[in-house]
């Protein structure tokens, strides 16, 4: 009979040590998790050298700096590190960026996006060298300095920035010289340049300019930039490939267009 409550007893003791290890092991578990880093801020436009990132955590040492193109875009790691501040100095200038922060716990921050301050630049064609003609296609744009100087930014899938490549540019980037007149169509770029030569290139024609025709006093087209007409010697010029420029017999709706 005694032997046999001593038993029960060392039992009720196991019992009691087993749910005693167990609170201390929730209580520990409890102790070393991590909460998610939170109060995650980019900056907007207010810094010209990149964008500066800024979180708050209790625990975590180290830090893991996603970046996304856009705010919905898919994330990729872009650093590493040990503070809880970051400046990205590889952004481009007019994209937004969306941003997240992962700690050594693996818990996520909350997104936010930045962008940096893009520089001052005149647009004036009072100022000397200053832009004189802006033409916008579909996803590009064309911008003509008064030195002849013509630059392009934008989508560049059919090479309509005429800089020898299919990649886009977020900033302007110079691709012709000796230029006095240009228009941007959805995805093709023309230019008459100062000896009067009219030159082209994107969609029908290259990623780089081509000369499509000489003695051009005029470059001209519609509302919508559906067609484009170059006058030579009084005659209305029309193409849309290098090779099947000619004069047009639509004289009058030329007149009518313009």
């Amino acid at each position: 009979m005694q032997k046999s409550l001593v038993v029960r007893v060392l039992k009720c003791v196991n019992k009691a040590r087993l749910f005693a290890a167990l609170l201390l092991l929730t209580s520990c578990y409890s102790f070393v998790a991590h909460a998610a880093p939170t109060g995650l801020t980019a900056t907007k436009g207010s810094q010209a050298n990149g964008i500066a990132l800024q979180w708050q955590d209790t625990a975590s040492s180290t830090y893991r700096i996603y970046r996304a193109l856009g705010v919905n875009g898919i994330m990729t790691q872009i650093a590493t590190v040990t503070t809880k501040t970051y400046q990205d100095t590889s952004a481009d200038n007019g994209v937004t960026y969306g941003y997240r922060i992962r700690n050594a716990a693996g818990t996520w921050s909350n997104i936010d996006y930045g962008y940096q301050k893009l520089p001052a630049q005149s647009l004036g064609p009072t100022v000397a060298n200053g832009y004189t003609k802006i033409s916008a296609g579909n996803h590009h744009s064309l911008a003509l300095k008064a030195d002849g100087r013509l630059f392009a930014s934008g989508l560049n899938a059919n090479g309509q920035l005429g800089d020898g490549t299919v990649s886009q540019s977020t900033v302007f980037k110079p691709v012709l010289t000796g230029v006095s007149d240009m228009l941007a169509g959805a995805s093709v770029s023309f230019a008459l340049k100062t000896n009067g030569t009219l030159w082209a290139t994107g969609s029908g024609y290259s990623n780089t300019w081509q000369q499509i025709l000489t003695g051009v006093s005029s470059l001209h087209t519609n509302y919508n930039k559906s067609t484009f007409w170059a006058v030579v010697s009084g005659v209305a010029y029309t193409g849309t490939q290098a090779t099947n420029w000619a004069p047009t017999l639509s004289l009058k709706i030329l007149e009518t267009e313009l």
